[in-house]
């Protein structure tokens, strides 16, 4: 018993250390934030693969995505961003600044999922998309709670 313990932690440790990065994980309720960042265009890199030359798109950045309102809910964008949600769960970001936070609270519980971002421009121009990755939203606990009140003796 105590060997299958020991290889399934190490196995648990294994796929920890090796493995691809954790996804986030948040609760019902909880808040999040989802940061998006306008990289530059690498124009050259030394012998270490090191970015010798690079080029940093021109702002306005926008971008848009799409998102499922039954399983979090968009609050608001960083003060750097213009924000605007569509009827059809579309929200659309203006920003003259590379990186912005978005603001979301999580409604219910989930397996990973992500933001559907299917576009990004600079000045106008397309910029490559590359995700950025996903969260789960987990149930927040039941709870027990313990009352004690005073009472008049008569």
């Amino acid at each position: 018993m105590r060997l299958w313990v020991m290889l399934i932690l190490a196995i648990v440790l294994a796929c920890n250390v090796w493995g691809d990065e954790p996804v986030p994980r948040t609760r019902v309720g909880d808040r999040f934030i989802v940061k998006t960042f306008v990289g530059p265009a690498i124009l050259e890199i030394d012998d270490d693969g090191e970015p010798v030359l690079s080029e940093m798109p021109e702002p306005p950045y926008v971008y848009n995505i799409k998102y499922n309102r039954g399983v979090m809910k968009f609050l608001y964008a960083d003060g750097n961003s213009i924000s605007s949600v569509s009827e059809d769960n579309d929200i659309r970001i203006e920003s003259n600044v590379p990186e912005s936070s978005l603001y979301f609270v999580a409604l219910k519980v989930t397996e990973p999922i992500g933001l559907g971002l299917y576009s990004a421009t600079a000045a106008g121009e397309d910029l490559e998309i590359l995700e950025g990755g996903t969260i789960t939203i987990g149930p927040r606990s039941a709870t027990f709670t313990v009352k004690i009140e005073l009472v008049e003796v008569e």
